[in-house]
């Protein structure tokens, strides 16, 4: 039970501060603004979204220290607007509070320690909230002796001063019986200096405290990448991804280490989530499109069709009217023989594009499997007189001209290649010679 001095303590905070509900139910987003009025929030001190979009929209205008929210607000993560208010104020001065009935969502809550300050399980009775958020509040503002240790700790470590803050860190362990925030700060203190190996160690044990610690997790994966060990980073990714929301430039690393790990098969289950980011960076797109190209690579050289078209689509999706890109895309495909396919990529060029240098080659390399021979070569002709034709078609040519008993026309077609390429000369030559490829 909250002392009366506690509570006046609390209602005395609560005249200062700005808070924000965020709650998609009517009847729990009532009964918790009515219990902080009742506590000591003033009503022109509380706002309230039932929507993602509004909420974050408040944050920005509003800038609110304290935040209740929903685990989940329609499709997105709470914890996304938490790290929103984040980025304006430090973990020590906002407060955070997450509202679930989610069993598993409060471990979650628990293990974003610092980030996020208590978690209220639904329902609840309004005696129950008053309860818990006074006492939440007054932790606040009366801290323990930990967490002022990790505060000092910080304080030093935003000065610079390591060896000071890991002597705070370090005294901080023993004051809490699950320290995984101090050993979190140890190993963020190692990752300022480049010292990736002890920091991955301290994350470590802090994670033997609290398996999902938030922050431990990121820590680890953002150690592990930073020295390339794109492999062990990885193996994190399935617990982040499924437990806590990711920031564009982590998802950025995500894609990276899953490339560089050899999970290509993964890459396209990432789609949605860069769909649902409230901002996109062109760097982002830049990553994830040559991530979805890779992997579409990696299933055409598998051979499977279906998976690599996945990809590509995705990855047009992503990286939009890119010429170079659909230019990569087409002519992966063709390496499987999908004409029909690589046609309904060469519809997603820029109109300003119809009919210039890249589209016709792209056309043309197409028409190969779609068209009659004789308008096929006919096309090559016109290609290789507008000075459009490049090494892969002038092979193609070259090929279906001897194909079709045209053995004079390819001699012609080859000195015009070996002028444009003067690498493909032993290459065309010995196809006009018949001499077996290597």
């Amino acid at each position: 039970m909250i002392s009366e001095s506690a509570a006046e303590l609390v209602r005395e905070y609560l005249k200062e501060e700005k808070v924000l509900v965020v709650e998609p139910s009517a009847t729990f987003s009532q009964t918790v603004i009515s219990v902080l009025h009742d506590i000591g929030a003033p009503h022109e001190s509380v706002f309230y979204a039932k929507r993602y979009e509004d909420a974050m929209q408040i944050i920005e205008k509003v800038k609110p220290k304290i935040l209740l929210t929903e685990y989940f607000v329609g499709a997105k993560f709470g914890l996304a607007l938490i790290d929103r208010q984040a980025e304006i104020y430090d973990d020590s001065t906002k407060l955070a509070l997450l509202l679930t009935h989610n069993g598993s969502a409060s471990a979650v809550a628990e293990a974003a320690e610092e980030h996020v300050d208590a978690y209220i399980l639904k329902p609840f009775s309004m005696g129950e909230l008053r309860e818990r958020l006074t006492s939440v509040f007054f932790r606040k503002i009366s801290p323990s002796e930990y967490v002022r240790r990790i505060r000092e700790g910080k304080r030093l470590l935003k000065a610079k001063e390591f060896e000071k803050a890991a002597e705070e860190f370090s005294s901080a362990k023993y004051l809490d019986a699950k320290p995984a925030l101090a050993h979190y700060y140890l190993g963020y203190t190692s990752y300022l200096q480049n010292k990736f190996l002890e920091a991955v160690s301290e994350f470590k044990k802090g994670l033997a405290f609290q398996s999902l610690h938030y922050k431990c997790l990121l820590g680890e994966f953002d150690s592990l990448f930073e020295q390339k060990k794109y492999k062990e980073a990885y193996q994190l990714v399935p617990t982040i991804k499924d437990n806590f929301p990711i920031s564009p430039q982590r998802l950025g690393s995500i894609f990276i280490s899953a490339v560089f790990s050899y999970n290509l098969q993964d890459v396209t289950t990432f789609y949605e989530l860069f769909s649902r980011l409230d901002h996109r960076p062109p760097q982002l797109s830049r990553i994830f499109s040559a991530a979805l190209l890779t992997a579409g690579k990696f299933f055409v050289k598998s051979n499977h069709l279906e998976k690599a078209n996945e990809c590509f689509a995705m990855g047009v999706s992503v990286a939009g009217p890119d010429v170079a890109y659909i230019d990569s895309v087409i002519r992966e495909l063709l390496k499987l023989g999908a004409a029909r396919l690589a046609l309904g990529f060469l519809s997603k060029f820029p109109r300003d594009q119809f009919g210039l240098k890249s589209y016709s080659q792209l056309g043309f390399l197409i028409d190969q499997y779609l068209l009659p021979r004789q308008e096929v070569i006919e096309r090559g002709r016109k290609l290789v007189a507008q000075g459009y034709a490049d090494s892969e078609s002038y092979r193609c040519l070259v090929r279906i001209l001897l194909e079709e008993d045209r053995k004079t026309l390819a001699e012609d077609v080859v000195t015009k290649a070996v002028r444009d390429f003067p690498d493909l000369r032993k290459e065309l030559y010995d196809l006009i010679e018949g001499v077996p490829s290597p």
